[in-house]
């Protein structure tokens, strides 16, 4: 009488035999899929080849993004997303950035409704902005072109300013686009209102010719600070803050 723990013992199943074709197809390289979002800080850390960095890579607030990704406004918009509330407005210079490129922003500037906080990372701005100056762009709102290069060229240094504007008028704005964004500036938003006219009238005339005569005069005109009028909000000081 066979013993209880044969009785238990599965039947051994035959495996059919492999052959070695079979086996070696496995361990063949498969294809990788291509990068469509940031690197994980572990995925960097794999792939990285320093000497690569900076051809195939863009710093982006900290993130090592693919420049590929970079190419087109929505896919600029998209790095973004994450710091963008769907009833927020990207505005500033992260806003002109996802216009027209160029280095990426340092800090990331969202108008939000009154009571409505932003992700980490995202700086709160609370004003009016008319719906002409707004767009939409890969699922999330900001401030259009001429906008956006107006509020730059407003709090901005000289510099900025110029290449704001600068940056405006060679991707298709017109001296009308940039005076009537310019004129939805009113309240808080008008500090800078005469410093940026100036500008669209220096450089929207000189054009492509003033900028390969120079900016320095430009960028030193507009650098002395104009005379307070009735169209311009002094910026409060401290004891009026306090």
């Amino acid at each position: 009488m066979p013993s209880t723990s044969a009785r238990q013992r599965a039947p051994r199943t035959r495996l059919p035999p492999a052959s070695a074709a079979g086996v070696l197809s496995g361990l063949r390289p498969r294809p990788i899929p291509p990068l469509t979002s940031p690197l994980e800080p572990g995925e960097a850390e794999i792939l990285r080849l320093r000497w690569l960095d900076a051809r195939l890579l863009v710093a982006v607030l900290g993130m090592d993004v693919p420049r590929d990704l970079l190419a087109s406004s929505r896919g600029r918009m998209r790095i973004l997303i994450h710091l963008v509330p769907v009833h927020g407005v990207l505005t500033g210079r992260a806003a002109l950035w996802v216009h027209v490129g160029g280095a990426p922003p340092q800090e990331v500037c969202v108008n939000v409704p009154a009571r409505m906080g932003v992700p980490p990372g995202a700086v709160v701005r609370r004003a009016a902005i008319d719906r002409s100056d707004i767009v939409t762009i890969a699922g999330r709102r900001c401030t259009s072109l001429a906008r956006s290069a107006v509020d730059v060229a407003r709090t901005a240094t000289a510099r900025c300013a110029v290449d704001a504007i600068l940056a405006a008028y060679h991707a298709g704005q017109t001296r009308q686009s940039l005076q009537m964004a310019l004129s939805h500036c009113r309240g808080a938003c008008a500090w800078g209102r005469p410093r940026v006219q100036r500008l669209i009238d220096d450089l929207v005339d000189l054009g492509e010719a003033g900028r390969s005569r120079g900016d320095g005069a430009i960028i030193a005109a507009c650098a002395q600070p104009a005379p307070a009028t009735s169209s311009e909000a002094p910026r409060p000081s401290q004891r009026d803050q306090a």
